[in-house]
Parts: structure tokens; C-alpha cells; sequence
């Protein structure tokens, strides 16, 4: 069976730009008004100007740039869901595919902030494992971006209950289980005796 795969929505891409635009504003802001007063205080109002000058161009610099990388940032994520696993991928630089196999998957939660509610109506279906959830707080993928993510919420949920149904394989079943049936538990309890006498009678000969 090929994979379903899942790209996140273009509101995803929306909303990483409303963030950036939100955060370097108000870095921004916050660099020419102090280059600001520092050139005002030094060189009076013609020092202020220039100071004011200097730093859009600074912001600039690293200002457009970022908005490229959040671009390239949000191109690059990828979802796909498996019989037996979910993948992420995402990175640009650095590209990572994280796997996430249904066995070690405890919890599944749809997260939504207040953008994602009242803005973009999308949200981000939050994957927790065994081993994450016992060293720290939080959800060890996210698949952000999603449009519907209730039906995601639902085709994965469903896929989980699918897998821990299929039968075990021997690697994957425990230890052999004692015999609970009485008749069975006699004839081992004999078996048992009969193993030590033959060992004391072979003592004894000794």
C-alpha cells in the first residue's frame, strides 16, 4: 500500500510570514529607535536622521532574507503516513526525516492557538511517543498546517487501532506463558517430580 502523503496548507506559509513580519517589525522598530536617540543625543537631529538611516538599512540586511528562509522553510515539509508509521520531513540546510513507528506511539492531540482558531482555521495534529513523553513535556512530531485536521485526526487514530490489532509476530510477542489449566498444571507437576527423582536415584548411584 503507498503511503498517503500530506503537505500542509498554504495558510501554514500565511502565518509563518504574519509571525516573521510580526517579530523583525517589532526588532526593527525597536534598533532605529534606539539608533535613534543615540544620534539625537550625540549629533542632535541630523545625528538621529542618520542614525535612523543606518539602522533600516541593517534591518534590511537580514530582514528580506528572513522572509526567504521562511519560504524555503515552509516548501520543505512533507508528511506521510504509513501502514505501520508516520514520517516528517522538513529542513532546509539541514534535512531531516524523522520516523515515528505506531508501536511506540502513546497519544495523539489536535493543537490549536488562537491564529489558528480565528484567523487561518487550520490546525496541528501533535504525535506523542513513549520514550519523549518520559523525558520532557511536549509532543515528539508535529504535523502543522492542516485544513482538515479532524479527518487527520481520525485516518491516523484509525490507522493505530488498525495496526495493534494485526497478530503479533514471534519477535514481537512476549515470553511463553505458564499453563493455567488444571489438568495441564498436574501432568507439569509430575513431569517435574519424576525429573527429580531420577536425578536423586542418579546421586545415589554415584
Amino acid at each position: 500500500m503507498s503511503p498517503l502523503i500530506i503537505r500542509p496548507s498554504q495558510k501554514l506559509r500565511a502565518k509563518y510570514r504574519l509571525l516573521t513580519w510580526l517579530w523583525l517589525g517589532l526588532i526593527g522598530l525597536g534598533t532605529m529607535l534606539f539608533a535613534f536617540v543615540i544620534g539625537l543625543d550625540t549629533a542632535g537631529y541630523s545625528g538621529a536622521m542618520t542614525g535612523l538611516f543606518i539602522a533600516l538599512l541593517l534591518n534590511l540586511l537580514w530582514f528580506l532574507p528572513a522572509l526567504w528562509l521562511v519560504d524555503r522553510y515552509f516548501e520543505s515539509i512533507r508528511y506521510e503516513l504509513h501502514e505501520d508509521e508516520i514520517i516528517v520531513q522538513v529542513g532546509i540546510w539541514t534535512h531531516s526525516v524523522k520516523h515515528v513507528p505506531f508501536r511506540t506511539i502513546t497519544n495523539i492531540a489536535i493543537k490549536r492557538d488562537i491564529l489558528d482558531r480565528y484567523l487561518f482555521h487550520i490546525g496541528t495534529l501533535e504525535v506523542q511517543t513513549a520514550g519523549f513523553s518520559a523525558s520532557q513535556s511536549g509532543a515528539e512530531e508535529t504535523l502543522a498546517g492542516l485544513v482538515d485536521y479532524e479527518g487527520i485526526y481520525g485516518m491516523v487514530a484509525d490507522a493505530l487501532r488498525r495496526y495493534r490489532t494485526l497478530p503479533m509476530s514471534p519477535a514481537q510477542s512476549g515470553p511463553d506463558t505458564l499453563p493455567t489449566n488444571p489438568t495441564d498444571l498436574s501432568a507439569l507437576l509430575d513431569e517435574v517430580r519424576a525429573i527429580r527423582t531420577l536425578l536423586a536415584a542418579r546421586e545415589g548411584g554415584g
